[in-house]
This record gives structure tokens, C-alpha cells and sequence, in this order.
């Protein structure tokens, strides 16, 4: 799962799916049956985006298992960590 090998927070994983309520994500999280909207859709499709280009562009394991949680030297994140840009948290 890539929440659990970017090391994400609850509120993290709100941040990537759009913020859905705190029930509604623990429904994702438990796995059970519910149509997701098209935002969500959107949402995951670009995390699955992100995360393959990842693993194609950057050899690095260890940047790919934990780099949207590390800080960066890019100047465009601010030298802070990617996931903070993706999910709007801090």
C-alpha cells in the first residue's frame, strides 16, 4: 500500500483523497464496499501516477519509499517534503 510505505498520517491520506469526513475515510481504510466519486477517482489515479513515476525515475529505494515525506532540496517544494504540496498539509 503506499500510504503505508510513504509512512503517511491519517491526515495525510485525507489530504490525497480530497479530505472526505473522518467516517468516510475510516470506511476506505477498513476496505468496505462504497462507490467512490469521481474526484476520489481523479484523486487516486494521480497518487498511482505519482508513486509509478517515482519508481521509473528515481532508482533510489530508499527516496521512493519515503521521498513525498523527506524534505527536498528542490527549490520548488521550499525544502519542504513533497507530500505537503499533494495532500495540502504541513
Amino acid at each position: 500500500m503506499i500510504a503505508e510505505e510513504w509512512h503517511l498520517t491519517a491526515d495525510q491520506q485525507r489530504g490525497l483523497l480530497g479530505f472526505p469526513s473522518t467516517s468516510t475515510f475510516y470506511n476506505y481504510s477498513q476496505r468496505h464496499q462504497q462507490l467512490l466519486s469521481a474526484d476520489t477517482l481523479t484523486r487516486l489515479s494521480l497518487v498511482f501516477g505519482i508513486y509509478k513515476d517515482l519508481k521509473i525515475f528515481i532508482r533510489n529505494r530508499e527516496f521512493t519509499s519515503s521521498g513525498s515525506t523527506c524534505p527536498t532540496q528542490i527549490r520548488y517544494f521550499a525544502d519542504a517534503p513533497p507530500i505537503g504540496m499533494m495532500a495540502f498539509t504541513a
